[in-house]
């Protein structure tokens, strides 16, 4: 059994995998890791730099005792968490993932867009959000919902967007990098360089869409992450050999 730790993107919350593992292969178990801010833990407030939030992901109950073969799936914001996850376990622990999976987030080492989000004003940051789509319309159109949810997606907005990415040698994880033509915010440019912080192969898909083409294209993209999984546990030394 494979366990696939999931991470979503900036304001999501774990929901955005549900319904997951009933089409994965039943080799297959998803974790979806729920952030400060949202979802079960709503109460607790937001965190704003990197390392804290790391920490606090890899203090949780599924993290801190790893069992058997796992994989890390983030998408946009959570692409980051998920690299720098795999990072921090492998260097600490010696714990290596059979794939890191990421999609719609550019390269760690790529240069900071000038205009990035959470530096602007909170009126320019909701237009922002419009924007890219993927916020829903009846929570941007509600001035009580967006005072309440902001400060959330602007926190994780402020972890991406301040992120320097630190020298360190590649991870010894295959790694898949998912991505649309119509995403502005992560060029299949961008995504390719992906490639450079792995030593164990590195793929790059493409997907209809724009920056969520995790809803617009669930199925194509569930599809690839099952085939990612069922090839890495076949190969020598994986969950299936």
């Amino acid at each position: 059994m494979t366990t696939l730790f999931c991470f979503p993107y900036a304001g999501g919350s774990a929901r955005l995998f549900h319904g997951w593992e009933d089409r994965l292969p039943d080799s297959v178990r998803v974790v979806a890791l729920e952030l400060p801010g949202r979802g079960l833990r709503f109460s607790e407030p937001p965190m704003v730099h990197l390392d804290p939030l790391l920490d606090d992901l890899l203090g949780s109950s599924h993290l801190s005792r790893l069992d058997g073969p796992f994989a890390l799936f983030g998408y946009s914001f959570g692409a980051l968490l998920a690299f720098e996850l795999a990072r921090r376990l492998e260097r600490d622990r010696g714990a290596v993932p059979e794939c890191l999976m990421v999609a719609a987030f550019r390269a760690p080492d790529s240069p900071v867009r000038p205009d990035a989000a959470s530096f602007l004003p909170d009126d320019q940051f909701r237009e922002r959000l419009a924007e890219l789509n993927g916020t829903p319309r009846e929570l941007l159109d509600n001035p009580d919902l967006m005072d309440l949810m902001l400060p959330v997606i602007k926190a994780d907005f402020w972890v991406a967007d301040t992120y320097v990415f630190a020298d360190g040698p590649p991870l010894s994880c295959p790694i898949a990098a998912f991505g649309s033509a119509d995403d502005p915010e992560a060029p299949l440019v961008d995504l390719a360089g992906w490639g450079r912080h792995t030593s164990a192969g590195f793929t790059c898909r493409q997907f209809p869409g724009d920056h969520f083409f995790i809803h617009s294209a669930r199925d194509e993209l569930l599809a690839v992450v099952a085939a990612e999984l069922c090839a890495q546990s076949i190969k020598p030394g994986g969950n299936g050999s």
